[in-house]
């Protein structure tokens, strides 16, 4: 059974390409959602592309941050998202959201570091 991971990006989606990428050529984990941080970025056409559930902050539906990292929390719980990585995330993030995930965040920084960081080896 693979680790269900949500990525969160904010731009293109370089970084959550190289999450992709990496899982096709060796899978180990299922990308159960992008999670943007806004409307029309690149990363949800690579999401859409590959099938991946979009979760989009807009702050024009009028849902708060607060609001949203409150139905993220809610939702990921429910649906048993192990990891919650940050591949180029530039919004804060809550400290009750950081605590409802304790040890499960990872800040993505190289393609290499993902695949151990979801079978839980860290260092």
């Amino acid at each position: 059974m693979y680790k269900k991971i949500a990525v969160f990006a904010s731009g293109g989606g370089t970084d959550f390409q190289s999450v992709i990428d990496a899982n096709e050529k060796s899978k180990f984990c299922e990308i159960a959602y992008l999670v943007a941080s806004k409307p029309n970025i690149g990363a949800i056409e690579r999401a859409e592309k590959h099938g991946i559930n979009v979760l989009t902050y807009n702050p024009s539906i009028g849902e708060s941050m607060d609001e949203f990292y409150a139905r993220l929390t809610k939702r990921f719980i429910a649906e048993g998202i192990d990891y919650i990585i940050l591949a180029g995330w530039l919004k804060i993030i809550p400290e009750s959201f950081i605590l409802s995930f304790a040890d499960r965040i990872v800040i993505f920084i190289h393609p290499y570091c993902l695949p151990l960081a979801a079978r839980g080896i860290t260092g």
